[in-house]
């Protein structure tokens, strides 16, 4: 339609004369509507795999378990990816991984981190509290005890027994507001116990989540160091640790110049024989105790520890040449204090991180972006998979979970944490008397997806 002609009948009406938009217009509307036309393709795609993937498991939640039964326990270690927040992987786990596990009626714990090494250390030391309880000279009473029904059992004997041999306690150690209320009449020695202190096999119980490569790196560490390194903290001749003698003892000396000083200007002394001093030729810059130096180096001292995280007691090298816990009985599952498997036994998943950092990799940041449906299935089916327990012995060949990842980092900070000798970047090595009695989590076979997803 030109533009001079309209329709007659559309005039008479009073409408306009109807006309195409411009050129730039056009591609204008053209590429904001297929932008937002797929984000919200996108959107709707990651919801409804969650909700078919929180469909699989919801039957868990609906299995009938005696009132004093906890339920499954999951643990959940969350590292921030290189030069990034943690905030970017506590959104992956409260989007993708929390919704089935609460789907499932499960429950979880996590442990997140500031620095590197703060996963292993509390990994390893977890295990030499346990090594440490076993040279105590009242170790089998501890274990025996571990046992819920055990404890049961002591206290009905206890209650069995005279009252003269009972010791004075208060009142309400004795009495509680449940035995009052009625609450406990039926069910009164009945103590609350977890699902994972009755399984049948160790690997059944509970469950590990490492969320980033570095995450799986630590923990594993942590076992690896918990198990074959020392119980107390090996003594390290490091240049660090020099310094810092070097900087203490400076310290001294300096407090004890200028208490010296403090004490021989309260003394009097004879200024009879002294020659007039100048004000103007008095010195300007003595140094003092009150001095900027020393509040730097002690605000440098305060930045230190936030920089490097714990070292570790073994390091990857010496793992061949150290004993396995000689103190714990490995023949048998190794227990907590609450008579659950511990995380060595416990299958683990590790979920990998799609972080890209960096304006040079833009292009491929964007087609993440339009394209989260396929994390969301790779997040949900591998947690789908730890929920019903699909795992395997974990061998050697495990190292390389989720090193897709490390094609991410940036090639800067990987240079600068070899530098640093960072933890993420040391070789990762395994060894087979640690990882014989662990075990990992299916990986997921849907390979059309994990390919768009890489």
């Amino acid at each position: 339609m030109t533009k001079g002609n309209q329709n007659p009948a559309f005039k008479a009406l009073g409408l306009p004369r109807l006309r195409l938009p411009s050129r730039n217009w056009c591609i204008f509307w053209s590429i904001l509507g297929g932008t937002l036309g797929s984000i919200v393709y996108d959107k709707y795609q990651q919801k409804h795999i969650r909700t078919l993937q929180m469909a699989k498991v919801d039957h868990l939640s609906h299995a009938q378990v005696p009132f004093n039964m906890m339920p499954r326990k999951i643990t959940v270690f969350i590292a921030p990816p290189p030069s990034d927040y943690l905030e970017e992987t506590l959104r992956v786990f409260r989007k993708y991984v929390k919704p089935l596990l609460n789907s499932a009626g499960l429950d979880f714990e996590i442990y997140t981190e500031e620095r590197q090494g703060d996963i292993r250390f509390k990994v390893a030391e977890d295990i030499r509290a346990l090594r440490r309880e076993a040279l105590s000279p009242n170790a089998d009473e501890n274990k025996s005890e571990r046992s819920i029904w055990n404890k049961v059992s002591s206290k009905l004997s206890k209650s069995q027994n005279s009252e003269e041999d009972e010791p004075l306690v208060k009142m309400s150690e004795k009495i509680s507001v449940k035995d009052i209320i009625g609450i406990t009449l039926y069910n009164k020695n009945d103590e609350v116990v977890r699902e994972d202190q009755l399984v049948r096999s160790p690997e059944d119980a509970g469950g590990v989540i490492c969320i980033g490569r570095g995450a799986f790196k630590e923990f594993m560490n942590g076992i690896h160091e918990g198990l074959l390194g020392p119980l107390e903290e090996p003594v390290r001749d490091e240049p660090g640790a020099i310094e810092s003698n070097e900087l203490k003892a400076e310290q001294s000396s300096i407090v004890n110049t200028t208490e010296s000083e403090f004490i021989s200007e309260e003394q009097p002394r004879d200024t009879s024989n002294e020659p007039p001093t100048d004000p103007s030729n008095a010195p300007q810059d003595i140094p003092s105790a009150t001095s900027d130096e020393p509040t730097k180096e002690g605000e440098e001292d305060d930045e230190k520890p936030k920089k490097k995280g714990p070292l570790p007691f073994i390091y990857p090298e010496d793992y061949a040449n150290a004993q396995l816990a000689p103190e714990l009985d490995l023949s048998r599952p190794i227990l907590d204090k609450n008579g659950v498997p511990i995380l060595y036994h416990q299958p683990v998943l590790v979920l990998r991180q799609f972080n890209i950092p960096g304006f040079l990799r833009t292009p491929e940041r964007l087609w993440r972006f339009f394209t989260k449906r396929f994390q969301a299935k790779y997040y949900c089916s591998k947690t789908e998979n730890l929920v019903l327990s699909r795992k395997h012995p974990m061998t050697i060949r495990d190292r390389e979970l989720a090193v897709e990842e490390e094609r991410d980092w940036p090639k800067k900070w990987v240079k600068n944490a070899k530098e640093r000798n960072s933890e993420w970047v040391r070789p990762f090595e395994f060894d087979d008397r640690v990882i014989r009695h662990m075990w990992v989590v299916d990986d997921v076979q849907d390979e059309d997806h994990m390919s768009s997803v890489n």
